[in-house]
C-alpha cells in the first residue's frame, strides 16, 4: 500500500498541470510549444551551481553539463566511475528540478560525475526547415557527448541513466551504435526509468495502456500521438528511431528496467524486458506496484526516495550482474 507522502506527491504532480500539457491535441501543443520555446533555459538551478563543481562543455551547439563534487569525500569517491544522464521530458521540455535533484543524489552518494547533455528539443514549427529537431539529431549529440566521456573514462566505468523519453533515445544509442559497427564501446549497463515509446502498434499493448491512463498523474494517449506526429516518426519495428523497445538487443550491456504500476508506459516494459532476455541479455526489472511515471526521480515519498536508492546502488556496484 503506498503511503501517505507517495500520495501526497501524486496529488502534487496533478496540480501542476503537466497532465493538462499532456492531453493538448496537435493545434493546442504546438500553440504551447511556441510559447515554450522563449521560456526554456537549460541552465542547472542555482542551487546546483553553488553546491558542485559545474562544468560546461559545449557540444554541437548545447550545453553538456559535468556536476562534481566540489571536494572529494573520502570513503565517497568511486575512481574513474561516471554516469551519463539523459533526461526526460517528452522530447520538448529541457532537465527538470527532478533530475537535477536525481544528479545530485548520485554525486553525492557516491562522489562521481554526472554528466548531462541538454540535447535539442522539438518545437512547435511545422516545417523541419524551421529547425526542428530529428531523434537523429539528439542522437549525435548524445554520440558526442559519450565521445568526450570517453577521453577522460573508460567505457566500462560508464553508466547510462534515462527516463521516459530518455530511456527511449539510450536505447536508440545503442541500437544505432551497434549497427555502425560499434565506433564506441557499450556503456558498462543501462538504467531505464519508465521507458517509453511512440509508436506502439500492438492492441493488447495499446488496451492496456488506456485502461491505466485515467490514473496515470502524467500521461495522456493523446500526447503519443502528438508527439508521433511532431517527430515525424513511422511505427515500423524495423526503425530502431522511433521503435528502440524493438529489434535486436544481442550486444547490449546488462540493463536494470524501473516501470510504474500507474503510468501508461507500464505495459511496454514487461515484453520488451522478455525480448531482451531472449537476446541473451542481463536484465532486472522492478517494478513500481502504484506508482507513477518515473516515480525514483520524485522528492518526498518513501517509495520514491527507495527507488533512487536502488539506482544509485547499481551505478556503484562492481560487476555486470
Amino acid at each position: 500500500m503506498s503511503s501517505l507522502r507517495y500520495h501526497l506527491v501524486e496529488t502534487t504532480a496533478r496540480c501542476l498541470g503537466h497532465r493538462k500539457i499532456f492531453s493538448m491535441n496537435m493545434q493546442q501543443f504546438r500553440r504551447f510549444l511556441e510559447g515554450e520555446r522563449t521560456r526554456r533555459n537549460p541552465d542547472p538551478p542555482s542551487w546546483i551551481q553553488r553546491r558542485y563543481a559545474l562544468r560546461n562543455e559545449q557540444v554541437l551547439g548545447r550545453p553538456l553539463y559535468v556536476i562534481a563534487p566540489a571536494v572529494k569525500t573520502a570513503g565517497k569517491h568511486t575512481p574513474g566511475r561516471a554516469a551519463l544522464l539523459i533526461h526526460g521530458g517528452g522530447f520538448i521540455m529541457e532537465a527538470h528540478a527532478i533530475h537535477w535533484r536525481a544528479a545530485a543524489r548520485i554525486v553525492d552518494a557516491l562522489g562521481i560525475p554526472v554528466w548531462l547533455p541538454a540535447y535539442p528539443l522539438v518545437s512547435g514549427k511545422p516545417d523541419p526547415a524551421a529547425g526542428r529537431p530529428s531523434i537523429e539529431d539528439i542522437l549525435e549529440m548524445i554520440r558526442a557527448s559519450y565521445g568526450i566521456m570517453l577521453d577522460s573514462h573508460k567505457s566500462g566505468d560508464i553508466v547510462f541513466l534515462g527516463d521516459s523519453a530518455g530511456a527511449a533515445l539510450t536505447l536508440s544509442f545503442c541500437h544505432h551504435n551497434k549497427a555502425l559497427g560499434m565506433p564506441q564501446p557499450m556503456p558498462r549497463r543501462l538504467i531505464l526509468v519508465s521507458p517509453a515509446m511512440v509508436t506502439e502498434q500492438d492492441p493488447a499493448i495499446l488496451e492496456a495502456m488506456r485502461r491505466i491512463e485515467r490514473n496515470d498523474a502524467l500521461l495522456s494517449m493523446t500526447f503519443m500521438d502528438v508527439i508521433r506526429e511532431l517527430l515525424d516518426l513511422d511505427t515500423s519495428r524495423d526503425n530502431y528511431y522511433n521503435a528502440p523497445l524493438y529489434g535486436d538487443f544481442s550486444g547490449f550491456p546488462p540493463m536494470d528496467v524501473f516501470a510504474g504500476g500507474r503510468d501508461i508506459c507500464f505495459p511496454l516494459s514487461p515484453p520488451f524486458i522478455r525480448r531482451v532476455r531472449q537476446a541473451g541479455v542481463p536484465v532486472n526489472f522492478h517494478e513500481g506496484r502504484g506508482m507513477m511515471h518515473v516515480w525514483p526521480y520524485m522528492p518526498f515519498a518513501p517509495e520514491c526516495a527507495a527507488a533512487l536508492d536502488e539506482i544509485i546502488g547499481i551505478i556503484g556496484k562492481d560487476g555486470e550482474t
